[in-house]
């Protein structure tokens, strides 16, 4: 089965890491791979019952990166896709996975061999309705933001939004 949480608003990485925290409170294996993060995001700490997979020790906005940054981040992702292709987890939770397809970090057809990943339960968030793999999904829920810090020029809060 495939879950994808997706939207503009806050708490899709939350719901990814909730469904991985129950499956291996029930015993299960997870594998979590954070595309389009660095190994600061606060989460990753705290994932223990999990194995994760390194990220990169600093991520720049994809708009910031440079061509080199981008080729080497390229590199990054593709051998993740490997890892989660290898993987023999019961879950695996791809984190930011559809926003780094979708900016060119995943070809598409390593997504749809991803898709097609079979016994396993994929968890996948993103920004955008991504095409493929709503309609490879059996969970689809949109995260809608009506309200953020952000907005009122609250920079992201350590603990809180990352």
């Amino acid at each position: 089965m495939i879950q994808y949480y997706y939207g503009d608003g806050k708490g899709k990485t939350s719901a990814a890491l909730g469904a991985a925290l129950r499956a291996a409170g029930a015993g299960m294996s997870v594998f979590c791979v954070f595309f389009l993060k660095d190994n600061s995001s606060s989460e990753r700490r705290a994932l223990s019952f999990a194995q994760v997979y390194p990220s990169p020790e600093r991520v720049p906005f994809s708009f910031q990166m440079s061509q080199t940054e981008r080729a080497s981040y390229s590199r990054w992702a593709q051998a993740a896709c490997q890892a989660v292709l290898q993987s023999g987890a019961d879950m695996i939770v791809l984190d930011e996975f559809a926003d780094a397809q979708e900016l060119g970090f995943v070809a598409p057809e390593t997504m749809r061999r991803i898709l097609q990943k079979p016994n396993c339960e994929l968890v996948i968030t993103g920004h955008r309705a991504h095409c493929e793999i709503v309609q490879a999904a059996d969970y689809v829920t949109r995260f809608q933001k009506e309200k953020h810090p952000f907005d009122r020029g609250i920079p992201a809060r350590k603990g809180i939004e990352y």
